[in-house]
Formats: structure tokens, C-alpha cells, sequence
């Protein structure tokens, strides 16, 4: 439904933007729907393990495409890069992309620092891991929350259509038309 309704999915062309906003919706579903499972895995003790190294091993497949589905999305939008900060639309997506940096920075970290050794049995990065998630969990809630602005801030491209448009008015009675 998301890729085909609202801003992104009747954005032109549409054979590019919808598939994007699928694939954008997908990832974040997928990275998403993922953490409080991981985090009750990790939970678990060492039997974690493999559910560890199956996230691990999957999550680049749903964040490569997530991450440039955005990109494009942002870049149909926006229009032009001074909308990025002269828009309503902009700042939003500046925040966004703010909370967003701080959630790859994390998960990063989570990948190369703590990941081996969770998996590895150490109990001490396992219980670092799951506040990691805990905090991913409040990053992706907030990117939630900031996203949902933009139910309030068209984007520029619209903006540009909407005053591009003629004015143009229909009159039709029984005497007349104009």
C-alpha cells in the first residue's frame, strides 16, 4: 500500500519511485522486526549464536536496498540540494538522515566490535550487544517519529508541480458553460 499511495509512490516516474518505496519499507521492516528477537536471543546465552550469525549474515541484504531506495527517494523529492535546508520537507530529512547516521554508526559498531565475540560466547559483549539493540530499538522509533512529519511538510517536488499548474476554474449551469 505505502508504495503506491502518498508523496514517494505517485512521484515520477513511478516505475523507479515505487519499487523504491517497496524496497525501502521492506528493509526497514526487516531490520526493524529483527531487533527485539535478537535482543531476546541474545538474552538466551550462548544459544544465540546462530541466530546471531543468521542476522548477521542476512541484514546487508535488506540494508544495501534500503539505504539506496532512500537515497533515490530523497534525491526525486528534493529536487534540487538547497531544498535540503531551505524546505520544511528538507529539514526534515536532515534530521532524519541525523538519527539514521547515529543508527548505522551503532549497528557498525555492533558488527565489527561486538558481533564475533556474542557469537563467540562472551558473555560481557553479549550483555553489551542487547543494550546496543535496546538503544538501535530508540534510534528507529525515533526515525519513525520523524519520519511521520513529513505528513505535514510536502515535498518540494510537489510544491514545484502545484505552483507550475495553471489556475483554471469550471462553471456549468443549464444556460451557460465556461
Amino acid at each position: 500500500a505505502l508504495a503506491v499511495s502518498g508523496h514517494a509512490g505517485s512521484a515520477s516516474p513511478q516505475w523507479l519511485t515505487r519499487p523504491a518505496v517497496f524496497l525501502h519499507t521492506v528493509g526497514i521492516a526487516f531490520w526493524a522486526g529483527a531487533l527485539l528477537p535478537l535482543g531476546a536471543a541474545l538474552a538466551s546465552g550462548p544459544s544465540a549464536a546462530p541466530v546471531l550469525g543468521r542476522f548477521s549474515r542476512t541484514i546487508p541484504i535488506a540494508l544495501y536496498p534500503l539505504l539506496a531506495a532512500g537515497l533515490l527517494l530523497a534525491v526525486v523529492q528534493l529536487g534540487h540540494l538547497d531544498a535540503l535546508w531551505t524546505t520544511a520537507y528538507g529539514r526534515v530529512l536532515l534530521v532524519k538522515l541525523l538519527l539514521v547516521a547515529g543508527l548505522l554508526a551503532l549497528a557498525a559498531v555492533n558488527r565489527l566490535r561486538l558481533t564475533a565475540p556474542a557469537g563467540g560466547g562472551d558473555a560481557a559483549a553479549r550483555r553489551a550487544l542487547r543494550r546496543s539493540i535496546r538503544i538501535e530499538i530508540v534510534l528507529v522509533l525515533a526515525i519513525f517519529a520523524v519520519a511521520a512529519l513529513w505528513r505535514f511538510t510536502p515535498p518540494p517536488r510537489a510544491l514545484a508541480l502545484a505552483e507550475a499548474a495553471p489556475a483554471s476554474v469550471h462553471i456549468h449551469t443549464q444556460k451557460a458553460m465556461a
